[in-house]
């Protein structure tokens, strides 16, 4: 089996809005869009504003308890931050991260949930 993280812009699905799905199956299963097993994985993970300076907001929404961790890297790969390692109930959550001093540029805010990664989002600090 083949695990392959689905967007909600593909126009062969029909997804809720926001919500990122997991699916299962071959390749040929995904590229025709007949996969049996589907899993939908909400928590959405959104960053705003982007491009910032010097704070960010990272928003999400947990359907049920979890263990959250959402780390920051440069565009080098080098760990920046660990903005979140901790367990949160459902619902809503919101944290601010503030940029270290420096030059503009791209870094990677990275979301786990459960130890399992969900997304990567592009961050841009603008000086």
């Amino acid at each position: 089996m083949l695990m392959q993280i689905v967007e909600k812009s593909d126009s062969n699905w029909n997804y809720a809005t926001d919500y990122i799905y997991l699916a299962t199956g071959d390749v040929s299963d995904i590229l025709t869009g007949t996969i049996d097993d589907e899993i939908v994985i909400s928590p959405q993970f959104n960053c705003y504003p982007n491009p910032f300076n010097p704070e960010i907001n990272l928003a999400f929404n947990l359907d049920h308890t979890g263990f959250v961790e959402i780390t920051i890297y440069n565009i080098k790969g080098q760990l920046v931050d660990q903005v979140i390692k901790d367990t949160y109930s459902a619902g809503d959550h919101t944290c601010t991260w503030n940029a270290p001093a420096g030059s503009s540029g791209i870094y990677l805010a990275q979301y786990k949930l459960n130890s399992e990664l969900i997304s990567c989002r592009k961050l841009t600090l603008l000086k």
